[in-house]
């Protein structure tokens, strides 16, 4: 613990654990009055996440009960071998809640290359939350705690 540091409360270890860190605990230091973590970081540096999301309803002639197909499109991040697309959907008639999640890799992708990556999937109708975080090796490390994100309403 730093004794030159502004917190004046009672300081608690904070034990974190996070998918992507390699199993590794961090203990980081937390002033209890504030909240705010003092000490190492749980992210590595090099890893971040694509700066925006964009999501695109794709029209075609098809069926009107089918489900709309949504194009997802982001800058690729340097490195990464794959992206993890975690969706939340509230039904419109019965507001119950569904995830879906979708490992975007250059095999499942619409499009991969040094400019844009996209996927296409279908959905139907209601209010959609993304977000979207770029997967590095070993082991699908990644920046979890600021995902890119992007919120929709499909009808």
């Amino acid at each position: 613990m730093n004794p030159s540091s502004s917190c004046n409360a009672p300081r608690i270890g904070v034990l974190a654990m996070l998918a992507g860190i390699g199993g590794t605990p961090v203990v980081a230091p937390l002033c209890a009055q504030e909240g705010r973590a003092q000490g190492p970081s749980l992210v590595h540096p090099t890893m971040r996440n694509p700066g925006s999301l964009a999501a695109q309803q794709v029209l075609d002639t098809r069926d009107s009960k089918a489900p709309r197909r949504v194009r997802f499109e982001w800058e690729p991040v340097g490195g990464a071998i794959a992206y993890l697309l975690t969706g939340t959907r509230s039904d419109p008639t019965t507001w119950a809640l569904q995830s879906v999640e979708r490992r975007v890799s250059r095999e499942t992708a619409a499009s991969w290359d040094p400019r844009r990556v996209a996927v296409e999937l279908p959905l139907g109708p209601g209010a959609y939350s993304w977000k979207l975080v770029a997967l590095f090796s070993p082991g699908d490390q990644g920046d979890f705690i600021r995902p890119t994100t992007v919120r929709f309403d499909v009808r």
